[in-house]
């Protein structure tokens, strides 16, 4: 792979972010041309000089004696751009002097009180009004200063937002608390990835002490035993020994809309018992449940619902379905019960000795079709906010002729929505195209320039990870899965004024939601492409596509 590595233009990996920024390997950060005219002021010209400034020997000076005036060029700022800003402070005798983008706030600024070389790196907001600004920043500053410079950050992080924290599964295997505007890398099934996810809210307000369930022929413990999240906060469910029906928890009552769509989660895991059932309760639910055996995590018996079992890791596994709402108003969301054998149905009698039971964590109902990763509560609804990755690359990164985009990705559910990453011009006229479709819930490879020009499908499990890779050239565009060419199309042209490349569909809609293990972009189609979308090894393949090894 190292001729491929080599030819790419842009690699983002799950390797490292920092605050509102998520970073790409691949390039490593580079500057564009110098933006400033006469920065080393060798002629008095280029620059407009407010009150109090005066260029001569060479340098830029201040007298002093008249604060906030500025001297000024204009350079071409783009919002949203990052810029490197260096200036040098050859004299000084007071005050403090200030770089700044024209217009924008003073906390954006690079100061000196001393003399001495400063750098600092600015993004332009809506309100730089394109100059580079070098004021008196009201100080009274009394020096002179050399050898401005103004130069854009090239590089292909993502500017990343997301106004919540939110929870991930760490390289421990323990779920994590990731701070609001960090991107998460989740280790879900043991490799790392980038998880996006849309904004959720958990409706249960007492997700790890169900203090707010009710008992039914039961009784429960809090801090009971080690959680999924390494803590000693599981709660322990016990039937008792009047049990006649059934024993477990009852969740407490919400406000439930007709025909609208709710996933019931929670983790659960053997302790002397070995079963759990879990349902949606009557009326606001038809009543259906689910039977899995906590001692491998399978289903062993089924009633209208179809549940979805996930290993955690040390004995947890997290349990989730999804119902529609047969009616509106308040009402139970669900049901645990808790057995110590393989029931058919919850009305079989079944007694219980008020100790032994089975542990429970993490309880989650959420409005939506499926589930998505845990959101802990203590008191109220809790809600995990959107994330966006937007903004990589600029249009020296991106071949408008001819190109390749490749994303190792995994969809979270069949949800019949459009997910998708593109490379773009900053509107839905040109753009390269990578994506879910919403139709058919297959992954597409498409291509605009002004109109639809090619649009390839693979028919998949969108779930399962795929290595996916969309040629495009005039006349020539071909949708590679797996080491296999699906489809292709040889009439159509490019699109133009490629420029960036974004987790959305170019133009700010159809945000991507799911896993990432990779994003590769070429700004050539002489490539390898089987090689590219070739599985690594046999078990790196076994893995994407959830293979069994024996």
């Amino acid at each position: 792979m190292s001729n491929l590595l080599q030819k790419a233009s842009i690699i983002t990996t799950p390797t490292a972010y920092n605050d509102g920024k998520l970073l790409s390997v691949k390039p490593v950060e580079y500057y564009g041309p110098e933006l400033v005219t006469n920065g080393d002021f060798a002629t008095d010209s280029d620059w407009t000089k407010e009150a109090g400034w005066t260029i001569s020997g060479g340098t830029a000076n201040f007298s002093g004696g008249t604060l906030n005036k500025a001297m000024y060029q204009a350079v071409g700022i783009t919002n949203g751009k990052t810029y490197k800003i260096q200036y040098t402070v050859s004299f000084i005798s007071s005050g403090q002097v200030a770089a700044r983008l024209g217009g924008m706030s003073g906390i954006d600024e690079v100061t000196a009180t001393a003399i001495g070389t400063y750098t600092g790196y600015i993004t332009a907001t809506g309100s730089a009004n394109g100059n580079i600004n070098i004021e008196d920043n009201n100080n009274n500053f009394n020096g002179s200063i050399d050898n401005v410079s103004v130069k854009e950050v090239i590089n292909a992080d993502f500017d990343f937002t997301r106004g919540s924290s939110a929870t991930r599964v760490g390289s421990n295997g323990l779920i994590q608390t990731v701070a609001s505007g960090l991107p998460r890398i989740d280790y879900s099934g043991g490799v790392g990835h980038i998880l996006t996810e849309p904004e959720r809210t958990n409706l249960f307000t007492q997700s790890e002490t169900f203090s707010n369930w009710s008992n039914s022929q039961s009784t429960k413990t809090i801090n009971s035993g080690i959680s999924p999240d390494g803590s000693n906060t599981a709660t322990k469910v016990k039937p008792t020994t009047t049990t006649s029906a059934w024993a477990g928890l009852n969740s407490p009552s919400l406000s439930i809309t007709s025909g609208t769509d709710y996933t019931f989660s929670l983790f659960a895991k053997k302790d002397e018992y070995s079963y759990i059932q879990v349902g949606g309760s009557t009326p606001k639910f038809n009543g259906s449940f689910s039977t899995i055996d906590l001692s491998n995590g399978t289903v062993v018996y089924e009633s209208g619902i179809n549940a979805d079992v996930e290993n955690y890791g040390n004995g947890w596994y997290r349990i989730s379905f999804t119902q529609t709402a047969i009616s509106s108003g308040s009402g139970l969301a669900g049901f645990i019960a808790v057995y110590n054998y393989p029931p058919n149905s919850r009305l079989q009698s079944f007694g219980g000795d008020g100790t032994s039971g089975i542990l429970v964590w993490g309880a989650q109902f959420e409005q939506s079709a499926f589930k998505t990763s845990y959101i802990k509560t203590s008191g109220s609804a809790t809600t995990r906010l959107a994330e966006t990755a937007n903004g990589s690359g600029n249009a020296a990164t991106f071949n408008d002729s001819e190109g390749c985009l490749m994303a190792e990705i995994s969809a979270l559910a069949n949800d019949s929505t459009n997910r998708i990453i593109s490379v773009s011009d900053g509107s839905g006229s040109n753009r390269i195209l990578v994506k879910y479709d919403n139709s058919s819930n297959t992954i597409q490879g498409a291509c605009s320039a002004g109109s639809d020009q090619a649009e390839l499908t693979y028919n998949g499990n969108i779930k399962l990870n795929s290595k996916v890779a969309f040629l495009y050239k005039q006349n020539n565009f071909s949708l590679w899965v797996n080491g296999f060419e699906i489809e292709t199309d040889t009439n159509g042209t490019t699109p133009s004024g490629l420029d960036t490349l974004n987790f959305d569909n170019g133009s700010g809609g159809s945000d991507f939601y799911g896993n990432v293990k990779q994003i590769q972009y070429f700004d050539t189609t002489d490539i390898d492409l089987e090689e590219l979308t070739s599985w690594d090894s046999f078990s790196d393949m076994a893995n994407g596509q959830l293979y069994t090894i024996e």
